[in-house]
């Protein structure tokens, strides 16, 4: 006798069944999210559509920047973007554009050092320059005393 509970308790094909996680394959760095919450959150991007299209483990490739990706995968943790000063704005904005995701300036926040750090950040690399140009003109003068020894032996 076939039951319906019968049918309830036959198990899932494992290519079926979805991981609680999905991994993208970004330039050859491998990033792991969770479906719920952190994609689920945000339906309507590309990654999400990719996720739901993956039912397995096996990583998904995403044309992306692999140095900007963990920005986006803030956006869907924080619904906020921090980054460092020495990350662009605008390419973590135009990456996001590329996934689907329509941010806003405001939702991109990039650090600013105190003004203070800033003044000694420019001496500091100010001192480093002028080294490397007083070391360049010494090698220079012994490099000239060494072409004029060579030709007045």
């Amino acid at each position: 006798l076939d039951s319906p509970l019968a049918d309830m308790a036959a198990p899932v094909d494992a290519a079926e069944a979805k991981s609680d996680t999905v991994k993208f394959n970004v330039g050859g760095r491998v990033f792991e999210v969770l479906r719920e919450p952190t994609l689920s959150l945000h339906p309507g991007n590309l990654l999400h559509t990719l996720a739901e299209d993956q039912p397995g483990d096996e990583p998904i490739f995403v044309e992306a920047n692999p140095d900007l990706f963990p920005y986006i995968l803030d956006f869907l943790r924080n619904r906020k973007i921090r980054i460092p000063r020495t990350v662009s704005k605008a390419a973590v904005l135009v990456e996001a554009s590329k996934l689907g995701f329509a941010l806003s300036e405001r939702q991109v926040e990039q650090e600013e050092l105190p003004t203070g750090m800033l003044v000694s950040e420019f001496r500091s690399r100010h001192l480093r320059a002028t080294s490397r140009i007083s070391e360049t003109r010494i090698h220079l003068v012994s490099f000239a005393i060494s072409a004029l020894t060579l030709q007045n032996p």
